[in-house]
Order: structure tokens, then sequence, then C-alpha cells
């Protein structure tokens, strides 16, 4: 990685390199992030790039956190967006924000007939996002502190279904608040932070030097 940067930058002070303006640029930007991701910031991304740089043009691709810094340093992607491991120190990077949990359900369950204690709360069969249809959550690890455990009536590989799949049933779902929050614009759900403590965690933007270089020239 490091040696790659270091060879883009002799030739490029061997060849010369236009300026980058980001309002003549024809650029294709390629972006990785999860749906959870796509949800939350693309659509903000977008208007602002609409508005700054309107020729470009950008994919978005759907991959694994783990792999997004070798694709970084392949220059497979240009952009690396969400819950990013540990980085190589050649790659630049910046907190986007701190994210938190919230819970929802259709606004017909039953669990809003009254305080929503913890007993009630796992007493209903619960939504997990699972890419590989395995594994647990954060509730499940919160859960398991206090020696309790859910009931995890369906897993699905996407963020963007658990709104439709609410609908109609008793199903609970805690995710992201930022996608938790998009959600109930659209759709007639009930939002309110789960009875039990979850961790917070860190959304993050993740680009190799060779970007951050060419901006210098």
């Amino acid at each position: 990685g490091p040696l790659r940067a270091a060879l883009r930058q002799m030739r490029r002070a061997i060849e010369g390199e236009a300026a980058f303006v980001p309002k003549e640029s024809r650029a294709h930007i390629r972006i990785t992030a999860l749906d959870y991701v796509m949800s939350a910031l693309i659509p903000s991304f977008l208007r602002v790039l609409q508005q700054e740089a309107p020729q470009v043009n950008v994919t978005v691709l759907s991959m694994k956190p783990q792999y997004a810094p070798m694709a970084l340093e392949e220059g497979e992607v240009d952009l690396a967006l969400g819950v990013l491991p540990r980085l190589p120190s050649h790659l630049g990077s910046c907190l986007l924000y701190t994210e938190e949990f919230l819970s929802m359900v259709s606004v017909k369950h039953p669990l809003l007939g009254g305080e929503i204690t913890l007993e009630r709360f796992i007493g209903y069969p619960h939504v997990l996002v699972s890419t590989t249809g395995e594994g647990e959550g954060a509730v499940d690890r919160a859960l398991r502190e206090q020696e309790k455990s859910r009931r995890v009536g369906v897993r699905i590989p996407s963020f963007l279904a658990v709104a439709p799949v609410l609908q109609g049933t008793e199903l609970v779902a805690t995710m992201p608040a930022q996608v938790v929050l998009q959600m109930a614009q659209y759709y007639p759900l009930f939002v309110f932070r789960p009875p039990l403590v979850l961790p917070s965690f860190r959304v993050e933007m993740a680009w190799p030097m060779r970007l951050a270089e060419a901006a210098e020239h």
C-alpha cells in the first residue's frame, strides 16, 4: 500500500496531473457500503454531489466491511462507509458520527398497550438482520449479560426489508437509529428506545491516500 502510493506520487511529479475542478469533473466514484449505510448516508451524499459536482458518476457496491481496506488499497473502490475494521496508516479516515440503537414495531403492535418493560419487550418475536442467516445481535449480547434471551423469529439479510416485514405482525426490530428514523417517515411504525443498555458504535469513512494527494494537485 505505501509503496504504491509513493510510486503514484513520483509518477505525478514527473508527468504532471490536471487540477481537480468539481464542477467540471466527469470522474466515476466507486463507494462500498452496507445497505444500512446506503440508506442512511447515500441520499444526502448524492444531493451534495449534485450541487458540487453534477457530472460525476457514482457506483455503490455492497461489500463486507472486513474486505474494504484491501479494496481501497487495490483501487477497486474509492470510498468506504460504515463500521470499518482497524485501518492501516496509509489509508485516510474520519469519524462521520457515533450511532445508537432504536427499536420499532408496527403502530398496531400489542406492545403499545402499556409500559414497554424488558420482560414485555422480549416476550415478542424479534427480527435480526444477518447476511449469513446466523449469529447474534447487540440485543442478544446485552440480554446474555442479564442471563436473559429473546426469540429471533425472523432472520433477513437486509436492513431495508425490515419495515415491510413488521407490518401486520407482532415482530420487534432493533436497529441503528439513522435507518429506523428514516423508515418511520415512510411506514406506520412506532419508534422507542429499547428497555436495556446497548453500546453505541462508530460510523466512519475511509479513502486511499492517492485521492488526498490528487486533491492537493
